[in-house]
């Protein structure tokens, strides 16, 4: 992702219009007409990248803002463009591509389903082929058929809260896969206390209150605490890697009072020397600390200030993240029993393949490799922990094998020496398709992002 550049091409378009709204209007009675600008179905995407060399900064812009508009289509000859001739054309073009690319990304998967006494399975088998991701679930009733729901046009989350809220499925946090996983609460219903935002959604999970009179001091002292824990999830295309402390912009009581912590700034946040709103990163550094997941946990800290509140009333911020915005498959070995000795960079990581063996009377194969990477800080290990979540091992018919055991030995935040064991994921299942031979290695290269997901709760009650 082109995160930065798109970033500076935004402040770059809020400081032209500052310089244009200071100059005020101009004193001439007749304004100069608006250059005209054929619409995208009219004029051919060549001709609009051709435009951003224009001598006219309105024509440029225009182009620009209709290049952006066509989305994903138009990206092929966007890449071409970046060797463009003209200057402008290239640095516009590279702009316009991170762009898009962010928006495609945070766009979530959209859902319409009409189901008329239905298994449950073949609800979520539906919801399945229109979004891509696996859903796995598990109803104490039994599945059906029994179930009618009409979806028009909503999103994932909104489709699961749907079905949830007739269902007493509710979402179970990710366990580093891809996987969605439903569970029956009973009669219980998913909380009500949350909200979704395009591909991120939020809930709320405890409200904790404590008292404490320390009795061994000269003057007993009266402490209380007060904390609230929530989860966010994305969608399993924009894994979490990594959590920061929420940032509050407002807190207050149904009493109306503040219920910002002493010492927080206007927006929540604290100066960081050990103070629960430090800017710690829950998951590690670069990686996650290894852990990659749809859903995390996180709290904020807050102020009782009245006895006679009931509830907290709002509460917003945001919670920083770092997403895991592309995974791109890097082959190693296209024969892995003939593996050995291989070497191989990927990015920043060097692979050395030292041994192959396949595990005598199994379909277990089992891989020595040492990793080494190019990594700067000496306190940061979670590319180490990373590593067993960027290998896989597939199948000559193109089956993903599974992790089966896996042995470390002289770990360092720069290099890791590991044996892996992997077998078939559908290995003594009779039903499941027959696996073929171990046949490639594949090493993913990761590209992450950092982003604000935005959450707000109210009328929460206050214990």
């Amino acid at each position: 992702m082109h995160a930065t550049r798109f970033a500076a091409a935004v402040t770059l378009t809020l400081a032209l219009a500052a310089l244009l709204v200071a100059a005020g209007p101009t004193p001439a009675p007749v304004t100069a007409p608006t250059p005209s600008v054929k619409s995208p179905d009219a004029t051919s995407v060549d001709q609009l990248i051709a435009q951003l060399a224009s001598p006219d900064h309105r024509k440029r812009d225009a182009a620009q803002q209709l290049l952006e508009k066509q989305g994903a289509a138009v990206l092929p000859q966007l890449q071409k463009a970046l060797t463009h001739p003209d200057a402008e054309v290239r640095r516009r073009v590279g702009d316009i591509i991170p762009a898009i690319e962010l928006a495609q990304i945070m766009t979530p998967k959209r859902i319409t389903l009409k189901a008329e006494k239905k298994t449950m399975r073949e609800v979520m088998d539906e919801i399945q082929k229109q979004t891509g991701y696996k859903i796995e679930f598990y109803l104490s009733t039994g599945d059906g058929p029994n179930y009618s729901f009409d979806l028009k046009d909503v999103t994932l989350w909104e489709a699961l809260d749907t079905i949830g809220k007739s269902t007493g499925l509710f979402i179970q946090a990710g366990s580093g896969d891809d996987r969605i996983r439903l569970a029956h609460n009973g009669n219980a219903r998913p909380t009500q206390y949350g909200g979704t935002d395009g591909i991120f959604r939020w809930t709320a999970q405890s409200l904790q209150y404590y008292k404490h009179v320390d009795l061994t001091q000269p003057t007993p002292a009266n402490n209380e605490t007060l904390t609230f824990a929530f989860s966010v999830f994305v969608e399993p295309k924009l894994p979490i890697l990594a959590v920061e402390q929420p940032r509050i912009s407002q807190a207050y009581d149904s009493e109306k009072n503040s219920m910002l912590p002493p010492g927080a700034n206007q927006f929540g946040e604290f100066d960081g020397r050990g103070g629960f709103g430090g800017r710690r990163a829950y998951y590690g550094n670069r990686y996650g600390n290894g852990n990659k997941t749809f859903s995390a946990q996180t709290q904020v800290q807050l102020v009782r200030q009245s006895e006679k509140a009931t509830s907290i009333k709002l509460i917003k911020g945001h919670v920083p993240v770092t997403l895991l915005s592309e995974q791109k498959p890097e082959e190693v070995s296209a024969d892995l029993l003939k593996a050995k000795g291989t070497k191989k960079t990927v990015g920043s990581t060097s692979i050395h393949v030292e041994e192959v063996t396949q595990v005598q009377g199994t379909n277990q194969v089992t891989i020595k490799v040492t990793l080494n990477e190019d990594n700067k800080d000496p306190n940061d290990y979670s590319w180490m922990n990373s590593v067993y979540q960027r290998l896989e091992v597939q199948d000559d018919k193109g089956q993903k094998w599974q992790l089966q055991g896996t042995n470390w030995n002289g770990n360092s935040p720069n290099h890791v020496q590991m044996t892996l064991t992997y077998g078939p994921l559908n290995d003594g299942n009779p039903m499941a398709q027959k696996p073929g031979k171990a046949s490639k290695l594949i090493f993913y290269k990761w590209t992450v992002m950092q982003h604000q997901i935005p959450f707000e709760f109210k009328d929460i009650p206050l214990p």
